[in-house]
């Protein structure tokens, strides 16, 4: 059920360029998603004639399933592509019943949990998805460069083989059969970083073992979530994206009168090391378990000089 991968972007075209695509097909994704999605929808659209429909999930006031039902009811959908927790916004969506609705509708449910594995608790098999893609590094405390991609074992068949390794299962030398590996270990075509993967396994066991333990993590990231939340609410001049009870560890903010590329700047040369994105325009602060409660104060009085100045 699950391949290894160099990240959530290689995991996402995986699945997304293995199904069965034909002209006039529907794919369901949102303007607010990552270029990981965003992308192999374009290239979709160029080579296989698929229209793609770009909805405003992920984006502030949005009810993600309403708007999810409402693309459906449109009919012709074979898939739909979101993000577990939206990268720029740092909304958590409802992935089940997100899952629900597509199914209904006879689609498959792809997700991208860059921003969700480790941030918040995921289990795929509750959620229901078809495929859920991670990256090893942010979150999950991996090295760059690994990730892994989980397929629901009664869709394997769905999502076709793109590349074929040497994993991806034994041809006859004249290619009159090809017996396919039966597992997601089909779809590793690409030659794995060993070390690298090792630092993933040290890092997962730490991260589940007693030092950590994911759940404390899980809660600690959304308690920090919320405390950055709060204190930048409270700031003039500056402005929270969503609100703090469907966010975890993502804030999204802007501050009045200045640039998010310019408050990123601002910010690094005080120390603190945030980022900016394009849509919606704005900043991002992550709040790891690892951070403190004075770390989060210290960045919401800096964010607070700017807004002052």
């Amino acid at each position: 059920e699950l391949a290894l991968t160099h990240s959530t972007t290689a995991g996402i075209n995986i699945a997304v360029m293995g199904l069965d695509w034909q002209p006039g097909d529907r794919l369901i994704t949102a303007k607010a998603e990552h270029p990981a999605e965003l992308n192999p929808a374009a290239v979709l659209k160029q080579r296989r004639g698929v229209e793609v429909v770009t909805t405003d999930i992920g984006l502030p006031g949005v009810d993600p399933l309403a708007a999810l039902v409402a693309a459906l009811g449109e009919g012709g959908a074979r898939a739909v592509l979101l993000s577990h927790v939206c990268w720029t916004t740092g909304l958590v969506m409802p992935v089940r019943d997100l899952a629900d609705a597509a199914h209904r509708a006879g689609a498959v449910l792809i997700i991208d949990s860059a921003q969700g594995a480790g941030e918040v608790p995921v289990d795929v098999k509750a959620l229901e998805v078809d495929a859920y893609a991670c990256s090893g590094q942010k979150w999950l405390c991996g090295p760059s460069g690994t990730g892994a991609l989980y397929i629901r074992p009664d869709r394997m068949e769905d999502f076709r083989l793109t590349f074929a390794g040497y994993g991806a299962g034994k041809a006859a030398r004249d290619l009159s059969t090809f017996d396919m590996t039966p597992d997601a270990v089909r779809f590793e075509a690409i030659t794995l970083h060993g070390p690298s993967l090792d630092a993933l396994r040290v890092g997962l066991e730490w991260l589940q073992g007693d030092e950590v333990g994911l759940p404390w993590a899980h809660d600690r990231i959304a308690a920090l979530g919320r405390r950055c939340h709060e204190a930048l609410s409270g700031l003039p001049g500056v402005t929270t994206l969503a609100p703090a009870d469907e966010i975890a560890g993502l804030v999204g903010f802007t501050v009045a009168g200045m640039e998010p590329e310019q408050v990123t700047v601002a910010l690094e040369d005080k120390g603190f090391f945030i980022r900016h994105v394009e849509f919606p325009a704005a900043n991002r602060i992550s709040t790891g378990f690892y951070n403190t409660e004075d770390e989060i104060d210290a960045v919401a009085a800096a964010i607070g000089e700017l807004a002052r100045a």
